[in-house]
């Protein structure tokens, strides 16, 4: 019974719904005012608007920011990817779980991003920041090993 239930769910939700035209046409109108306009309609702006979410983080950045800023953060989300990446090639130690970790959920959400709008979630943010401020956690034996700081030089910088 209770996996009937769970089938009847999953196929209910998987087909075309109603909301998806409303979804799908504020989408497609949000994209021809990004392509027809030079700057976009500011940061946050796309509910005020269309009176309703663009649900695609990348629509939403180039309708609000134009292509400056769907530029900017692609470029700053390649960047990190790569610096990522690096970071699970180069770790030696048992951090490089971690490292993994970090990159496999950036391209989850990434994927998500299309279809549900991510800029808001907080934790986004987070997992987009790791990368960058793990040097510490490599191991020693890597060309990294003069940007780690331990905690004896750390505190001597205080003083």
């Amino acid at each position: 019974m209770l996996n009937q239930t769970r089938l009847n769910f999953f196929t209910q939700r998987s087909v075309y719904q109603a909301y998806d035209d409303v979804r799908f046409g504020t989408q497609e109108v949000a994209l021809n005012d990004a392509l027809s306009g030079f700057i976009g309609i500011g940061p946050g702006q796309s509910e005020v608007v269309y009176d309703y979410a663009t649900h695609s983080s990348y629509v939403r950045i180039f309708v609000e920011n134009s292509w400056l800023g769907l530029i900017g953060f692609f470029g700053f989300i390649l960047l990190t990817l790569h610096h990522s990446f690096w970071l699970v090639l180069k770790s030696k130690n048992s951090n490089q779980g971690l490292f993994i970790v970090f990159t496999s959920a950036i391209l989850g959400i990434l994927a998500n991003s299309f279809f549900i709008d991510t800029v808001h979630w907080r934790h986004f943010w987070l997992l987009l920041a790791l990368p960058w401020g793990n040097y510490s956690l490599l191991s020693s034996s890597t060309d990294t090993a003069s940007h780690s700081v331990d905690a004896e030089s750390a505190l001597n910088l205080v003083d």
